[in-house]
């Protein structure tokens, strides 16, 4: 309970960064933290990603920035945090989709959707509560998901694609990971210089066949200088799934240039990641 919730909440109130000696003790502290870490290391080498010596700190300083994030939001510091932000880019004249990744800590995105009247609403799949072995981490979801509504509320997968439609047409922002797993559904295969991604070949025919304008971006920490930072691409109208899939793979390759320890999804990368032939 204290490390999952207390912590956390103290590292918001306090306002720590990557860089505080004393958010990097709370970020190990939290349970198995460090084998986590060491294990989603090991998944990268198989990739070809050869982690430097403190790749394990940064991966574990990501997941706790995620976890401080909710609990800024919930205590009412989102301009706070987006002070704490540097921005490049802007976002286009609705309506649009905003197309991320597993990479880094998607919450300040949320605020700044949210912040710019954007009204984005997160697109996910709500995680059983059999997921959550302790009522500490079922407490801990419960933080994330008010954040989420804090910053515009959320669509669940089941019906999600009528419901992004009708939240375009009434003026809000869909927020989409490519990467996330497919669960079974067909899926396209993004082409990149050294892998290849598979991405839900439902999402891409959607932005295709309803001719909806979308736009990366991604949010992570740098870390050189441990500075965080939300970047945000150009508006993109494409008529070819595939096109959209290669975009989605080049994006990723992207944000591992910047740091492979901030992706969170290492432990099913099998799923989603193969090396290019």
């Amino acid at each position: 309970m204290y490390q999952r919730l207390i912590l956390p909440y103290l590292d918001a109130r306090r306002g720590y960064g990557v860089d505080d000696a004393r958010f990097c003790e709370h970020a190990w502290a939290f349970p198995n933290a460090q084998a986590m870490a060491q294990r989603d290391q090991q998944a990268a080498r198989k990739l070809g990603h050869e982690p430097d010596p403190d790749w394990v700190r940064r991966h574990v300083l990501s997941a706790a920035l995620d976890r401080c994030d909710g609990w800024r939001l919930v205590r009412g510091q989102a301009a706070r945090l987006m002070r704490d932000i540097e921005v490049v880019g802007q976002w286009p004249k609705q309506p649009f989709i905003a197309l991320g990744t597993h990479w880094g800590a998607g919450l300040p995105t949320l605020a700044h959707l949210n912040q710019r009247g954007l009204g984005p609403k997160f697109v996910y799949r709500q995680e059983p509560q059999t997921v959550f072995r302790t009522r500490a981490e079922r407490w801990a979801h419960g933080v994330h998901l008010r954040a989420l509504e804090i910053c515009g509320g959320s669509i669940t997968l089941g019906g999600a694609y009528a419901q992004i439609l009708e939240g375009l047409n009434s003026g809000q922002t869909p927020v989409i990971l490519v990467d996330a797993p497919a669960d079974g559904r067909p899926t396209l295969t993004g082409q990149a210089p050294s892998f290849t991604l598979n991405v839900r070949e439902g999402l891409l025919n959607m932005l295709c066949r309803e001719r909806l304008p979308f736009v990366f971006y991604r949010c992570g920490f740098d870390p050189k200088t441990g500075r965080r930072q939300l970047w945000i691409g150009s508006e993109t109208l494409e008529d070819d799934p595939q096109a959209i899939a290669n975009q989605a793979a080049d994006h990723l390759t992207r944000a591992f240039a910047i740091d492979t320890a901030q992706w969170r999804l290492w432990m099913v990368a099998d799923a989603l990641l193969k090396p290019a032939s």
